[in-house]
């Protein structure tokens, strides 16, 4: 009897192995289906003022600026601090990776393909092959 179960946990193992290796291409797959969206080879570089982070190549179902900014903050374990702004109906980024807004009198704006955007970053709906860059800067307004 212990025989036997020592045998058939290797296989155990190689099918739960499969199993996971295929779950990913499925839920795509399954998103599409319903209805959802993916980008495929978006990226994402973040320029702090002394650091930089870059998040590139990346198929997500995550299909806004924001939601692919927490996507990138989750894989590389840093904080993002975002405040709601009823009056415009949109998400207001207030700090990334420790650097708030207001600090030197710069403040983070994004641009996707090298233009700066003119909408909240959880309005911004991507593409693929989109460049999103998040840039502490001073703004160009007064």
């Amino acid at each position: 009897m212990e025989e036997k179960i020592i045998k058939i946990m290797p296989m155990m193992f190689v099918i739960t192995i499969v199993v996971l290796l295929f779950a990913g291409c499925i839920s795509n797959e399954e998103m599409q289906k319903k209805g959802g969206n993916i980008v495929k080879n978006v990226s994402m570089e973040i320029y702090g003022q002394n650091w930089t982070i870059s998040y590139t190549n990346i198929t997500t179902a995550n299909t806004t600026v924001y939601a692919l900014l927490l996507e990138c903050a989750s894989y590389y374990d840093f904080a993002v601090k975002a405040t709601y702004w009823g009056s415009y109906d949109s998400i207001l980024i207030d700090s990334i990776n420790g650097t708030e807004n207001g600090e030197n009198g710069h403040y983070w704006q994004y641009y996707v393909n090298g233009t700066l955007a003119n909408v909240g970053c959880d309005k911004y709906v991507l593409h693929d092959n989109d460049i999103v860059e998040w840039k502490f800067e001073q703004p160009a307004w007064p």
